[in-house]
């Protein structure tokens, strides 16, 4: 996979950690829809051919561009619990055929794969499942064979696990085993070896090994971590809270200190561009923000760019997912799908 994936949020926080000018290029992508929904997810495989996943309720459909993102058409659909709410209806390409999709909903989370482009999924069997059905709630895939998925399950001997890894594109899975036992809501790796997943009371867990080993560093926080993010480039990460709290590690998520800002509303996603661009997303009530930081001078920027018209008026574009082409071009996906414009 060429591109890294955001999703989640109502609207957009962004946390830019760069230095230079503020860009307020956005536009709006012209994308063919019927009825109500918000793209929650968007892939490129390479700088012509992605894919975007938009849930529509408990529906969800899964569009198709092959021109690099100018036009999107309508490839599959299906009736999952594609939770746009929460911005897990997901979708992970790794090549023209096989992809992979996992919906992370409360009662119903099935991990989907296809290999003939997107046109159909199949349900894959992993031991993460409950009496309510499949809880696949997270994952994040190394390549096309590999990946680790996070939920709710049990092990052979019916021990309670909340990882588990396949290294043969979902043929058969072995249960990772950790200190500490939560309901997971975030997973995130750097690279095969340096990762972490997070959950309900503050809980955290690392690893630098690839799961051979667990560290819980402690955030002294007992909200719920919903998401965590690992920069590719340096040994940064990051962790956001439903409730408002950001904290950032500089050492591969061995340990975390609070970070700048605090808001009164939820982070639900990061994403740290390999400028060193770090994007924030999150929920702070009815308007559509972007925040703006440059460290040098350690102020912060608020700028409404991220926003589109309908019938002559502005709305804030509910941001559910951030990506990054190949090229550098940024699309935000949410009630519409937005392009940065200048951001090549």
């Amino acid at each position: 996979m060429l591109a890294t994936i955001l999703k989640g949020g109502s609207t957009l926080v962004a946390a830019m950690l760069f230095a230079g000018s503020v860009s307020a290029g956005w536009e709006e992508v012209p994308v063919q829809t019927e009825g109500s929904g918000d793209f929650t997810s968007i892939d490129f495989v390479d700088d012509s051919l992605g894919f975007a996943m938009r849930a529509k309720g408990f529906d969800w459909e899964l569009y198709r561009t092959q021109d690099g993102g100018d036009t999107w058409t309508v490839l599959a659909s299906g009736e999952e619990d594609a939770d746009s709410s929460r911005g897990v209806a997901e979708v992970d390409f790794f090549s023209a055929t096989n992809g992979w999709m996992w919906f992370g909903s409360a009662f119903d989370g099935p991990l989907l794969r296809t290999t003939d482009g997107g046109v159909t999924w199949t349900p894959v069997e992993t031991p993460l499942s409950t009496a309510f059905g499949p809880e696949v709630v997270a994952a994040h895939f190394f390549d096309d064979n590999t990946g680790i998925i996070a939920g709710d399950g049990r092990d052979a001997d019916n021990a309670r696990i909340i990882l588990a890894r396949t290294d043969d594109a979902g043929a058969t899975w072995q249960p990772v085993y950790t200190p500490s036992r939560f309901d997971a809501v975030g997973i995130d790796f750097r690279d095969s070896l340096v990762g972490g997943v997070t959950g309900g009371a503050g809980s955290v867990l690392t690893t630098v090994d690839g799961g051979m080993t667990w560290s819980a560093p402690n955030t002294n926080i007992s909200e719920t971590w919903g998401i965590i993010h690992y920069s590719r480039t340096t040994s940064q990460a990051w962790v956001g809270g439903e409730l408002g709290s950001l904290m950032q590690s500089d050492d591969s998520g061995q340990t975390f200190l609070s970070a700048s800002p605090r808001t009164t509303g939820r982070f639900d996603q990061l994403y740290h561009a390999p400028d060193g661009t770090l994007y924030v997303s999150g929920e702070v009530g009815p308007s559509g923000l972007f925040y703006v930081v440059d460290p040098e001078r350690g102020r912060w920027f608020l700028d409404n760019v991220v926003t589109f018209t309908s019938q002559g008026i502005r709305y804030p574009n509910t941001v559910l997912a951030i990506v990054e082409k190949p090229d550098g071009t940024l699309y935000a996906g949410g009630r519409r799908m937005m392009r940065l414009a200048n951001s090549t």
